[in-house]
């Protein structure tokens, strides 16, 4: 009975011991009557269909395929057997005219109404009434 209690004490201190750095925690009460609502991140397959619709219906532009190249590479199928698979890949290039596109219509509220020849040929007064008009 005594080497028994031994080992016990030996065994509890053990324990303790090593589980000295973990911290108990209580567990979170789960949420009950679904009055509640919670918000939850996005899957990632939410996010990959969300990107695809985006491309497809033009809201993000990738550009056009260009230099196509194929590449070979070595993989392992479903018996071990090492095979040779072949994938088509290409880069991808924005045309300038698109680019150019975007930044005039982004950048729209910030260009010129008139051109400056037209302000050179005013007088005073009516420089003061377009800045009046144009404020």
């Amino acid at each position: 009975m005594v080497k028994l209690n031994i080992c016990t004490k030996w065994l509890e201190q053990l324990l303790t011991s090593l589980f000295a750095e973990f911290r108990v925690r209580r567990a979170l009460k789960k949420q009950r009557g679904g009055g509640i609502s919670v918000p939850v991140p996005r899957t990632n397959g939410q996010i990959r269909a969300d990107i695809k619709e985006r491309i497809a219906n033009g809201t993000y532009n990738v550009g056009v395929p260009v230099v196509a190249s194929e590449i070979s590479k070595l993989a392992i199928n479903n018996e071990g057997e090492v095979i040779q698979k072949k994938i088509d890949v290409n880069a991808r290039k924005i045309p300038f005219r698109d680019i150019r596109k975007e930044a005039l219509t982004r950048n729209k509220p910030f260009s010129k109404i008139k051109d400056d020849n037209y302000y050179t040929l005013l007088n005073r007064e009516q420089i003061i009434s377009e800045l009046q008009k144009n404020s």
